[in-house]
């Protein structure tokens, strides 16, 4: 009896010991698969809630970018000067974003051949006139979160220029999706255009948007290419096709008064210089401006200007228009990719 109750007593020990370490076992890992979930939950939550933010950064951005399109039709008329306009625009768009953003690019008034990068100049307003069509071009941020949106106007007989433009656009937005190549849109636009008689701008583009950076990444094509670069979940595009009835090529023209800083952390020997490059970084950062921006503040200032061009602390985009000198229409909004859609945030 006495070993028979060694035995027992043997087995119930081993048996409590099992039964200890299996509790503290399941214990422990239970704890730290409950640990591991409520990290990846966190990290979960946390993205999507950031990823949120994003959107509606974005979105507001765009919201102010379509009221300033409205506005624009309402001041957009013949007899107004495109200083005006610019500077209307402008105006409403800083009241609307306020201390929390601005603009990502000065408005751009484009008339007629003239197809981009032409903004305003103080001493040469021009006065629209019949038989014109203006493009109206225009950026917004929330703090860096961009939109980037175009509009057309049409003040002769283009009307078939503008709605295939639009359809266009209509078109190669439809296209969009997460891992979709971007040629496929460029010939999505090639041949809207050609079939109905018009040429895209071929050596004109789209554009990646990242925060801060209004040309960012990869170019979305206006015409059949062999880019296999792909829209990415999460990232912001412009699609922006311009159409013409020319040969469809634009080619640089005189500065056209839009800026941006190259060297920031430049010392311009001249005080009037150090001046200016401060002005602009403090008021417009890294994004760019416009020179009546420098000379609304410093009307002596040309020649300094010139001078921060020369040393490439400065650099003024060329104005860019059709060869032939034929009219060009522009129609442009920016589209935020997600993982089952997309968001058109110029226009949602």
């Amino acid at each position: 009896m006495a070993t028979d109750s060694g035995i027992i007593r043997f087995f119930l020990s081993f048996f409590g010991v099992v039964c200890f370490f299996s509790v503290c076992t399941v214990s422990f890992f239970s704890f730290l698969i409950a640990i591991i979930y409520l990290y990846y939950l966190h990290i979960f939550r946390t993205k999507n809630n950031m990823e949120s933010e994003e959107i509606e950064k974005y979105k507001e951005a765009g919201n102010i970018a379509k009221e300033a399109k409205n506005l624009a039709a309402e001041i957009v008329k013949i007899g107004a000067s495109d200083l005006d306009v610019a500077e209307k625009l402008e105006e409403f768009i800083l009241s609307k974003t306020g201390e929390r953003g601005g603009l990502a690019f000065p408005v751009s008034v484009c008339v007629n051949e003239i197809a981009a990068h032409k903004t305003p100049s103080i001493q040469n307003p021009y006065l629209f006139k019949k038989g014109d069509v203006v493009k109206i071009d225009l950026g917004v941020h929330i703090n860096g979160y961009i939109a980037d949106t175009a509009t057309t106007f049409d003040f002769g007989d283009n009307k078939n220029l503008l709605q295939t433009n639009k359809l266009a656009l209509k078109k190669a937005i439809e296209a969009i999706k997460k891992d979709k190549p971007l040629g496929d849109l460029g010939k999505i636009v090639e041949q809207t255009m050609k079939g109905r008689g018009f040429m895209p701008i071929t050596n004109l583009a789209g554009h990646q948007i990242k925060p801060y950076n209004i040309h960012a990444g990869v170019s979305v094509p206006n015409c059949e290419t062999n880019n296999q670069a792909k829209f990415q979940k999460g990232e912001a595009y412009a699609i922006e096709p311009f159409a013409t009835t020319g040969c469809g090529l634009v080619v640089s023209s005189a500065g056209g008064g839009i800026m941006k800083v190259l060297k920031p952390e430049a010392k311009p020997r001249l005080e009037t210089s150090r001046t200016i490059l401060k002005y602009v970084i403090d008021n417009f950062g890294l994004f760019e401006f416009s020179k009546r921006n420098i000379l609304k503040k410093y009307p002596n200032a040309q020649l300094f200007i010139e001078s921060l061009k020369k040393d490439g602390v400065l650099y003024e985009y060329p104005g860019l228009k059709e060869k032939t000198n034929a009219v060009v229409s522009q129609f442009e909004d920016t589209i935020l990719v997600l993982g089952d859609g997309k968001i058109i945030i110029t226009t949602s």
